[in-house]
């Protein structure tokens, strides 16, 4: 195995093995498996992403996860669901582009690293920081506008707050690709 795949690979089972270690505050048996199978599912993500493995069929049956996951998280009633789901995908569409312009960024950024000069590094940490501008103002806009549709505020904050765990993991798995890139091209020893 290349040092590289490897260290990046090891790296990330120990960043996993810090999240897992993290007890809930005050988690119930329920939510304590819910936590678990979350995990290992954010686990997986990481580690075939950091090895570079994942390819289009693997990213669609993620997007599948995200919902069966946010499906057994929420335990929605029925008009809850009638409410949230034609919302969500609007707001997952409006995300996507955010994630794909970010994971571009971070694929520029570690094409340029070594020779990046003070206007490259400028402007991208200036597109990164309005790409994260543009995140939370897109979860204001739809926290809003779940609300709007009669989702209740209780409903709607711990939607937004199992989205904030998932963001958490999207950046890890940025990261760690970043890291993997820099590796394998000798930035980073």
């Amino acid at each position: 195995m290349r040092p590289y795949i490897r260290t990046a690979g090891l790296t990330m089972l120990l960043l996993l093995a810090v999240v897992s270690s993290c007890p809930a505050q005050t988690a119930s048996d329920e939510e304590d498996a819910f936590l678990q199978k979350w995990i290992r599912m954010r686990a997986t993500d990481l580690i075939v992403t950091g090895l570079g493995l994942v390819d289009s069929g693997i990213q669609g049956g993620m997007r599948d996860g995200k919902t069966q996951l946010v499906t057994e998280a929420m335990n929605f009633t029925e008009s809850e669901s009638k409410i949230f789901w034609p919302v969500y995908r609007r707001y997952e569409a409006d995300l996507a582009s955010i994630k794909n312009q970010r994971v571009a960024l971070s694929k520029e950024y570690a094409l340029k690293a070594s020779t990046m000069s003070d206007s490259d590094a400028k402007s991208m940490l200036d597109k990164a920081l309005d790409l994260e501008s543009g995140r939370v103002q897109l979860k204001k806009d739809y926290a809003q506008e779940f609300q709007r549709k009669g989702l209740s505020p209780t409903t709607t904050a711990r939607f937004f707050q199992l989205e904030d765990g998932l963001d958490v993991m999207l950046d890890l798995k940025l990261g760690a690709g970043l890291f993997s890139r820099l590796t394998e091209k000798g930035e980073l020893k």
